[in-house]
């Protein structure tokens, strides 16, 4: 993967926020990023500790599957992801 995504993940792995900002400046859609697994942007910075960066790309309204919502505390979004697909639970992450 190469391109835009690319650097927000990047950015997103090595803790870079003032890099994860200004690409979500040029491009709010970018919050969205997934990995070439399918792994996205917010699960990532979670997972790695980076806290700040994954409430970035949350205020910039990222989209969130069951696994994202969940590990976000998102409790309502889960919720809402759950009431409308009901085997989401039954399915592994992309990790």
């Amino acid at each position: 993967m190469r391109g835009p995504q690319a650097q927000l993940l990047e950015a997103v792995r090595t803790g870079d926020g003032a890099a994860v900002r200004e690409l979500l400046d040029g491009n709010v859609d970018l919050a969205g990023a997934r990995d070439e697994r399918g792994v996205s942007a917010v699960l990532t910075a979670t997972r790695l500790g980076h806290d700040d960066i994954a409430q970035v790309l949350l205020d910039a309204n990222a989209p969130l599957d069951v696994h994202d919502a969940a590990a976000v505390g998102r409790t309502r979004a889960l919720a809402d992801l759950l009431d409308a697909d009901r085997d989401a639970p039954h399915r592994t992450a992309s990790d």
